[in-house]
């Protein structure tokens, strides 16, 4: 549906010392990881299982002066290597996110975690929605990463 749709994608890595399972059980246990988002207002399961699928409310602040409530569905494969997201957020965006955990390279202990996002929404809406996005996304990895720093 070019050019009213378009695409975008985002990435994030880190490099952290702790084991490659305990990175996986975090990203496998979908409410904590879903807690990390600082967006988020609530959630709940909509349907359990692998993929397991929730909805998640999100509180987003527009032009900085005053705050939506919105509402996506979210569905989470589990992965041996990490996790797959496929969201429907509405106002025909969506977003299909991978997390995959992998040995570091050079270390004797620690795992790199890469987050790559593909971004689909409407051409007037994408600014808005990639500086959340990455903003948001960026916030939840670092929470992540001190909740696994913690179990050290």
């Amino acid at each position: 549906m070019w050019p009213f749709i378009l695409t975008r994608t985002f990435s994030a890595s880190c490099q952290v010392a702790v084991s490659q399972r305990d990175v996986l059980a975090i990203l496998h246990d979908i409410p904590t990881l879903i807690g990390f988002g600082p967006l988020v207002e609530s959630y709940a399961l909509q349907k359990d299982g692998n993929p397991c699928t929730y909805m998640i409310v999100d509180r987003l602040k527009v032009l900085g002066f005053f705050s939506i409530i919105t509402t996506s569905s979210a569905t989470f494969t589990i992965r041996d290597d990490g996790l797959n997201i496929e969201v429907n957020a509405g106002a025909w965006t969506r977003l299909r996110t991978e997390y995959r955990v992998s040995p570091a390279e050079g270390r004797e202990l620690g795992i790199l975690m890469i987050e790559h996002v593909t971004i689909y929404g409407l051409f007037c809406f994408m600014p808005f929605i990639y500086a959340t996005l990455a903003k948001s996304h960026l916030e939840g990895q670092e929470r992540l990463v001190r909740a696994l720093e913690k179990r050290r």
